[in-house]
């Protein structure tokens, strides 16, 4: 059964909502790789850039805020957001869009990037300039 562009949409949609359900209150001030936005500022934005993609295609209404200037103050509560199954197929669209957000909204490409076959959610990240190996200092 072949997977269309809606049921991909909608794994992502559904990997986001679990991260952001899953996050206890105390993390949001927690770092991230994003050197100047902490957890709630990069769920913030996530959760903004979704609002705007529909809004954006039908005319609608978009998120309340900024998503690229995220106050970081949310409502809710990581689990693994990031599925191999899901990166491998979000990947084409990624490499189809990403090029022309270099400097802003993705940094350069890490080289060399983990072997896509071997690691799918790594390679995405990697080519999204987003350190797959990363964690959180311990404080």
């Amino acid at each position: 059964m072949a997977v269309s562009e809606w049921d991909l949409l909608d794994q992502a949609y559904a990997a986001l909502r679990s991260v952001a359900l899953a996050l206890p209150a105390d993390a949001l001030s927690a770092p991230t790789p994003c050197d100047q936005w902490n957890v709630g500022q990069v769920l913030q934005h996530a959760a903004g850039d979704q609002l705007a993609y529909p809004g954006r295609l039908t005319g609608g209404p978009g998120p309340a805020e900024d998503p690229f200037a995220p106050t970081g103050t949310l409502a809710a509560g990581p689990a693994e957001l990031l599925e191999p199954a899901l990166a491998a197929a979000l990947s084409p669209a990624a490499r189809a869009l990403a090029e022309p957000l270099r400097g802003f909204a993705y940094g350069p490409a890490f080289v060399p990037a983990p072997d896509p076959d071997a690691d799918p959610a790594g390679a995405l990240l990697a080519f999204l300039g987003r350190r797959p190996d990363w964690t959180p200092s311990v404080a």
